[in-house]
């Protein structure tokens, strides 16, 4: 849990068992919010329990290839998540996931997996970001190059790093990566 929470490995489904088991919850609620109980979506007040906070799943792709269209949109799915593993990681309402696509940032962050990025953090710096560079939306390792300038390199090295200019209209920090989850 300790390697996961540090970031030097990625959620897998055999770490959300853990965590489930941990947090005396079932992995169907960690994801869903629906109650093995019920079988019902839990909403209002007493959805969420003491200690967890709803993470919004958002329907729009970031580009971990060419890039993906920035679109605004409502939250399709929320994960339950316990508070104090994600403190380290922001405000808990700055955080929000999103679907990776494509396979530049392989094979650290993979296709048909999660993105956790802190939407707080939009100074540009050293690391891994989600950017949007005119219409699309790319995640991708950003490297601060001084006078203005910056590259979005991919891991993958098939894939070239992209010039930027900071000062430019055309580009922006939507927010800090801090977690990646892999589809198996």
């Amino acid at each position: 849990m300790h390697r996961w929470l540090g970031g030097e490995v990625s959620a897998d489904a055999k770490g959300l068992a853990k965590l489930a088991a941990h947090s005396d919850v079932t992995i169907d609620y960690l994801i869903s919010g629906i109650s093995s109980e019920s079988g019902d979506w839990e909403t209002g007040e007493g959805a969420t329990p003491p200690g967890f906070v709803r993470i919004p799943i958002y329907p729009i792709g970031i580009g971990a290839g060419g890039g993906r269209a920035a679109l605004e949109a409502d939250p399709l799915h929320w994960l339950m998540w316990p508070e104090a593993l994600l403190r380290r990681y922001g405000r808990t309402e700055d955080l929000k996931l999103f679907p990776i696509v494509g396979e530049s940032m392989e094979p650290e962050l993979q296709d048909g997996g999660l993105a956790l990025i802190n939407e707080s953090e939009k100074s540009p710096r050293d690391g891994i970001v989600v950017a949007r560079l005119g219409d699309d939306l790319l995640l991708k390792r950003m490297r601060l190059l001084g006078g203005g300038r910056a590259e979005l390199v991919s891991i993958n090295p098939a894939y070239p790093p992209i010039p930027v200019n900071l000062m430019s209209d055309d580009f922006a920090v939507i927010g800090k990566a801090a977690m990646g989850f892999k589809a198996l």
